[in-house]
């Protein structure tokens, strides 16, 4: 369900037009998994829950306050482990005949 049943007030789509001139300020990556976290907040199809949920739990206070660049690192660790389950890694082996 998205977050507006119509379109969102003013206030909020200013609000919201700020929020994403300010991580466009930081590095690359700094802010990416966030805001495909509020993007999917505004649209109804929200991130992955079971990643959502590993975040909240294996990210420290030490991650926290180290500030968002550390958080944007081990955000991408523990994507990578989602990324890594969800790529078929599978192989096929043909046998040659003539070498056996």
């Amino acid at each position: 369900m998205r977050l507006w049943t119509t379109s969102a007030v003013r206030w909020f789509n200013e609000a919201d037009r700020e929020t994403r001139a300010i991580w466009a300020a930081d590095p690359p990556g700094t802010w990416d998994f966030w805001l495909r976290w509020w993007d999917g907040v505004l649209s109804g199809n929200q991130v992955n829950w079971d990643l959502q949920r590993d975040i909240v739990l294996e990210l420290t206070e030490e991650d926290w306050t180290a500030g968002p660049a550390r958080v944007a690192e081990r955000i991408a660790e523990i994507e990578g482990r989602y990324a890594i389950a969800a790529t078929p890694n599978a192989e096929t082996m043909q046998i040659n005949p003539e070498t056996g």
